[in-house]
């Protein structure tokens, strides 16, 4: 018999920063010779349940034991002791432990030490990407990044675009373009059908935006589209296109570069060390390869 215990219990486990589910520091997971893990079976449909914390497969396929099993769902009325509660974490969905990568953060002293740094890493990813497959994409954001790559390419001149199309229209013709690239087999696709880019170099914003996805707009939540647009951008100029979150988060690797105690405290909510609900953009950045930040000083001040 499984007995509830006190609500107090289950608030002392953290939750996840963008989803409020439970977060634990450690999962001990085994498999099955189907390739199951926990309780989420090949073809079961609640491989895709991606709403609830715990849930029931009451025809798990399990050979051995109860066909009747458990997983958890976010409802305090099904909160249980903590024994219980570590063997039901296993019910994450298997295809999230292998879709992201790694996450490495590189603290600098100055601007000028980010971009030797950044420098010499999107050269030794050129080079390895080149060896194993002869190419190397690279996706490159505005805003100060742009500064900071001329600490280390001062001749490169970085121009904007003009264009006379409305927003909506040119997100359109970009779109249409990258799939182009896609079906000339230039970028290939990821796993999710998205396209995908080997190095993406992100910066963030004061309020935790990258790219052109900010807080509080309805364009961070796009899962569909591969490109989108916005005319009322809390940051000039209003107008703007944008990767999705899907594009940016199927990149192989993503270099993160930040250099300024402005966008400190986001910072700090994307690497876990300060909590807010909704999180911030920057908090959901995740590449399949590695996701690596390079922080001068000031940027990493309040990673304590």
């Amino acid at each position: 018999m499984t007995t509830r215990p006190a609500l107090s219990t289950w608030s002392k486990v953290k939750r996840s920063e963008s989803r409020g589910f439970p977060r634990f520091d450690l999962m001990l997971m085994g498999m099955g010779p189907d390739g199951h893990i926990a309780s989420l079976f090949p073809g079961h449909p609640l491989l895709k349940e991606n709403d609830k914390a715990l849930t029931h497969p009451a025809n798990s396929g399990a050979t051995c034991g109860s066909g009747r099993r458990i997983g958890f769902q976010p409802s305090h009325n099904n909160t249980m002791n903590l024994a219980l509660l570590f063997v039901a974490v296993l019910a994450l969905p298997s295809l999230a432990l292998a879709s992201h990568g790694k996450t490495t953060i590189r603290k600098l002293d100055s601007e000028e030490d980010v971009a030797v740094a950044l420098a010499k890493y999107t050269t030794n990813l050129s080079d390895r990407y080149i060896k194993e497959k002869g190419s190397f994409s690279v996706v490159l954001s505005g805003g100060t990044l742009i500064h900071t790559l001329r600490c280390r390419s001062p001749g490169v001149a970085f121009s904007r675009l003009l264009y006379k199309k409305s927003p909506a229209e040119v997100a359109v013709d970009y779109e249409v373009r990258l799939k182009t690239l896609v079906e000339d087999k230039i970028i290939p696709l990821s796993a999710t059908g998205f396209p995908k880019f080997d190095l993406i170099l992100l910066g963030i914003g004061p309020d935790g935006h990258i790219a052109s996805l900010f807080p509080n707009r309805p364009q961070r939540y796009e899962k569909k589209r591969w490109i989108t647009f916005i005319t009322n951008s809390p940051k000039p100029p209003p107008p703007r296109i944008t990767f999705t979150f899907p594009v940016i988060n199927s990149a192989s690797d993503i270099a993160m570069v930040v250099t300024d105690k402005e966008e400190a405290y986001a910072v700090s909510v994307a690497l876990g060390y300060a909590v807010v609900s909704p999180t911030l953009p920057c908090a959901e950045v995740k590449a399949k390869n590695e996701l690596t930040w390079f922080l001068d000083k000031e940027a990493a001040s309040k990673l304590h």
